[in-house]
C-alpha cells in the first residue's frame, strides 16, 4: 500500500490546519529508550538491531500479515534503518504471545509517533484500545483524529468504500470474525439481558449485528458522556474485534470505540 502524495514522512499536509492531540514520550509514566530498527516484520511490528521485537500499540494494520511484504511496506518505509525512541504502552504491559513488547514509538525525534503517521496515511486503523491503563488518553484521541483526516482525504485504505462495514448487513461482517473491524449503521433497538445491554442493528436481533455493553462498561461510557440507552434510532460507528455469538458482535469496553454520528 502506497502512502500517497504526502510521502513517508510525518504527514504535515494532512494535519496542518487542525489541532492534533499531544502524544509525547514525556506524557508516559514509563521510561523511554532508543534503538535502531533493523527490519519490519509486518504492518505494526519492528525488529530492533538487538533482536527485540516491538509491537506498535493503538493501531490495526490495513492489511493482514498474510499479505506479506505489502502489509509491511508502509511501516518499513517509515522506520527501517532509523533510530526510534520508544516507551512501553503501560506500566504492567507484558510481551504478547509472540514475544513482542507493546510500545509507542517516535522516529528520529519527530513530534508524532509512528502510529500517527501510519493512520494518517491510511495504512492503519485506530483501534481505540490502548494496551496499558497508563497510556495517555491523548494518544488514543490523536489516532482517531488522524484517522478522520485520512478518511476525508481518501488516503490509503479509505480510497475505496469498503473500509467501514454495514451494520445492517451481518453477512458482510461474519467473514471478519476474529479480526478487527469498523462497523456503522442505525440502531434498531436497545435491550437489556441480565447484566448486559445489547445495542441491536438488525431486525432479527439474535442473528443481526449487535454491540454488547456490560454493566461495568456502562459506567465507563456514561462517565465519558456516552449513554447507550439513548442510541435507539441513532447512527453509530463502532470499532473492535468481531465475535460470533448467534450473530456477529463487537464488545465495547472503551469510549474511544464508539462514535455517535447523529
Amino acid at each position: 500500500m502506497k502512502l500517497g502524495a504526502c510521502g513517508a514522512a510525518v504527514l504535515t499536509c494532512l494535519t496542518a490546519g487542525g489541532a492534533m492531540a499531544a502524544c509525547e514520550p514525556s506524557a508516559f509514566a514509563t521510561p523511554g529508550r532508543e534503538a535502531r530498527v533493523a527490519a519490519v516484520r509486518d504492518g505494526r511490528t519492528v525488529v530492533l538491531d538487538d533482536g527485540r521485537e516491538l509491537l506498535l500499540s493503538g493501531i490495526e494494520p490495513a492489511l493482514p500479515p498474510s499479505a506479506g511484504h505489502l502489509a509491511a511496506q508502509p511501516l518499513a518505509g517509515l522506520a527501517t534503518g532509523r533510530m526510534v525512541a520508544f516507551v512501553a504502552a503501560g506500566k504492567d504491559v507484558a510481551p504478547d504471545r509472540h514475544g513482542r513488547f507493546p510500545v509507542w514509538a517516535w522516529v528520529d525525534g519527530t513530534g508524532q509517533p509512528l502510529q500517527h503517521d501510519l493512520v494518517a496515511a491510511g495504512a492503519a486503523l485506530a483501534n481505540g484500545l490502548p494496551a496499558g491503563a497508563s497510556t495517555p488518553p491523548d494518544c488514543a484521541r490523536m489516532l482517531l483524529e488522524a484517522e478522520k483526516i485520512a478518511r476525508q482525504a481518501k488516503m490509503g485504505l479509505w480510497r475505496g468504500g469498503s473500509a467501514i462495514k454495514n451494520a445492517e448487513s451481518p453477512g458482510e461482517i461474519v467473514p471478519l470474525v476474529g479480526r478487527f473491524a469498523i462497523v456503522e449503521g442505525r440502531v434498531r433497538s436497545v435491550r437489556a439481558a441480565g447484566a448486559t445491554l445489547y445495542v441491536n442493528f438488525g431486525r432479527r436481533w439474535i442473528a443481526g449485528f449487535a454491540v454488547p455493553v456490560s454493566r461495568r462498561t456502562m459506567g465507563i461510557l456514561e462517565a465519558a458522556g456516552l449513554r447507550p440507552r439513548t442510541w435507539e434510532k441513532r447512527r453509530i460507528r463502532v470499532r473492535g474485534w468481531v465475535e460470533l455469538r448467534g450473530g456477529p458482535r463487537i464488545a465495547v469496553t472503551r469510549p474511544e470505540q464508539v462514535e455517535v454520528l447523529e
